[in-house]
């Protein structure tokens, strides 16, 4: 039987509307619509949230943000990073063609 936790959902910039509650909206009536279970949630606030999840158990941990552009900038790092090895791997990758 599959079951859920959920999060999410906070108002984190407010120049965005509603579209926390707009996302809770969805996410609950899509769960009682296909008759998934939600063993846990955390939905709303203010604050953002960073989630860790161990599939092989179910745990969940979550840590409220308090730095939200904090997160933004290591957000940000960290796709850099990403893109960057990214190209690297491309560029040894196609020098790496042997013709026989």
């Amino acid at each position: 039987r599959l079951a859920c936790k959920v999060f999410g959902g906070a108002a984190v910039v407010p120049s965005l509307g509603r579209i926390g509650q707009e996302n809770i909206r969805f996410v609950t009536n899509y769960l009682v619509g296909e008759g998934i279970r939600c063993v846990s949630q955390s939905l709303g606030g203010t604050l953002a949230r960073r989630i860790r999840f161990w599939p092989t158990t179910g745990r969940a941990q979550q840590n409220l943000v308090q730095d939200v552009q904090g997160i933004g900038k290591q957000e940000v790092a960290y796709s850099r990073r990403e893109a960057e090895a990214e190209r690297k791997w491309t560029k040894e990758a196609s020098s790496e063609i042997e013709l026989f």
